[in-house]
């Protein structure tokens, strides 16, 4: 009787760790792989084998469990059933072997449900990592030995769904921005983000949606100067405006000259040791950016060119208006004040 058992013991092990295996390796998504292909952890290579077709392991995980389960009722149904009718025999009840084998049954099933089933399920949704990683090279040996039958599976399950109008061929687990805008929510709930760090994480995912007229300064807005006018006066209106660039037009302001930089009038006065400078020598060449382009675009532009500030035009080399690094980054910290706006 101990043998019997113990091949029963074994053949539920056998069906616990692919039931687990099957939990482990559903729920090892993509970002997940990856990672572990990154750190180069061990097993990692034949995982991502293994998890390449998932009807394929999951067909193989399904032929290991329903051979392992057969076995196992086989050996207790024929075996088991004859002790225990002769166990109730020896104190005197008589048990038809019938509904012996139909207790051992139920027995056999009970401990499979909950041995082989449901707790190793359990462990493999806390620990599916270390599972996938550990049954990886298991799961893998298996498909090539039941090969045949994986392929009849396989065959089978995609013959019905593609009956059924399904679609085979879609990337599974593809992760959305919808679905990372609800984990950015859940995590507010749960309290891994605050209120204004949830907002800035929003906020990136507009980036990409914006176009750089959406956010600008109109020009009838922007304090410029002309660079015809009178050095003193432009001056003045420079050191009043407390900006640190000034876009410089000739004439109006559609014609735009450039930018002037406040450090480049300390530095020419200094030298100069007063006002006698000439704001024409002065002016930067402008960056001038269609009205369509996006933001995420321009931010990388003016990073790599090293601007601070942009000219937004029209197909009709209209000036609409300026953007400024500053702006482009308050869509998604807010807003930015000095120490001089109100």
């Amino acid at each position: 009787m101990i043998p019997i058992l113990l091949v029963i013991v074994l053949l539920t092990a056998a069906n616990a760790l692919f039931a687990a295996s099957e939990m482990a390796l559903v729920s090892i998504k993509p970002s997940t792989m990856y990672q572990l292909i990154q750190k180069k952890e061990k097993n990692s290579k034949i995982l991502e084998k293994v998890t390449e077709d998932s009807t394929k392991y999951l067909s193989t995980i399904q032929v290991a469990i329903t051979f392992s389960g057969f076995l196992s009722s086989a050996f207790a149904g024929s075996q088991l059933s004859v002790y225990l009718v002769n166990m109730f025999d020896n104190i005197g009840i008589i048990l038809p072997n019938n509904i012996a084998v139909i207790i051992i049954t139920v027995l056999l099933s009970f401990f499979t449900l909950v041995f082989g089933e449901l707790v190793p399920k359990r462990i493999a949704l806390v620990k599916s990592i270390k599972i996938a990683l550990f049954s990886a090279p298991i799961i893998y040996m298996v498909m090539k030995v039941f090969a045949p039958f994986v392929w009849l599976l396989t065959t089978s399950t995609t013959g019905v769904v593609r009956l059924l109008g399904i679609k085979t061929k879609q990337k599974e687990d593809q992760v959305t921005e919808k679905d990372i805008r609800e984990l950015i929510v859940y995590g507010h709930i749960e309290g891994l983000y605050q209120e204004q760090e949830k907002k800035m994480l929003e906020r990136i995912f507009l980036f990409d949606d914006l176009n750089v007229e959406s956010i600008m300064t109109p020009i009838e807005n922007v304090m410029s100067v002309d660079c015809e006018e009178p050095n003193y006066q432009v001056i003045e209106k420079i050191i009043e405006s407390k900006f640190s660039r000034i876009p410089v037009y000739k004439g109006t302001l559609d014609d735009i000259q450039g930018v002037i930089l406040i450090k480049d009038i300390l530095d020419r006065m200094f030298h100069t040791k007063g006002l006698d400078i000439k704001i024409k020598d002065m002016i930067r060449e402008p960056y001038v950016v269609i009205n369509k382009m996006k933001i995420n675009r321009l931010l990388l532009e003016m990073k790599q060119k090293k601007y601070h500030l942009a000219f937004i035009m029209n197909e009709e080399k209209k000036v609409l208006g300026i953007i400024t690094l500053e702006d482009i980054i308050e869509e998604i910290v807010g807003e930015i004040y000095d120490e001089h706006d109100k």
